[in-house]
């Protein structure tokens, strides 16, 4: 009797586990932000690009200023696209945090410069408008916080300390 119930709560546990694994995984998947924007960057298209990104949106570069919009944000993708054309990339998802009318995701962005493969991390947090998920912001690497202190650092000089801060500038948590 006691072998029974072992092994049925053990095959009850095993089903468990086997749905919660099937439901976390092809839901990650198919509502993906970064899927969909994997196949918007390979295939080029500006009509799903548009649709996809919030109209405040905020993309943070790697060794550049933020661009704000989705209008700006498109014709950056415009420029890009037109310049040098069609590099294969692809975004790996590590983490994916939602609520009700939001998501954070983490992973990491791998794309073609020139001959080689890189690697970048990034963060994608998204808001619900109208029943679809849109792109709010973008970060690559450490790029927001590298933003943060170059304005902590004009902040300074305007203000008549013109010295190099080596503080790291307090980041705001987003509580979804």
């Amino acid at each position: 009797m006691k072998i029974h119930i072992y092994l049925l709560s053990f095959a009850t546990f095993y089903l468990f586990i086997l749905s919660c694994q099937s439901q976390t995984g092809n839901s990650e998947k198919e509502n993906s932000i970064s899927e969909k924007l994997t196949a918007i960057e390979n295939n080029q298209d500006e009509k799903l690009l548009d649709k996809i990104f919030y109209k405040d949106a905020i993309i943070y570069l790697p060794d550049a200023m933020p661009i704000y919009g989705k209008t700006a944000i498109v014709d950056l993708y415009r420029f890009i696209w037109n310049k040098n054309g069609s590099q294969p990339q692809t975004y790996v998802i590590d983490s994916v945090t939602t609520k009700k009318d939001s998501a954070i995701e983490f992973g990491k962005y791998i794309y073609k410069q020139k001959n080689t493969v890189d690697t970048l991390s990034y963060v994608i947090t998204t808001i619900k408008e109208q029943k679809e998920m849109k792109i709010k912001e973008i970060v690559y690497g450490n790029s927001k916080e590298n933003w943060l202190l170059y304005q902590n650092q004009q902040e300074n000089i305007k203000s008549g300390n013109p010295h190099i801060s080596t503080l790291k500038p307090k980041l705001r948590i987003i509580d979804l």
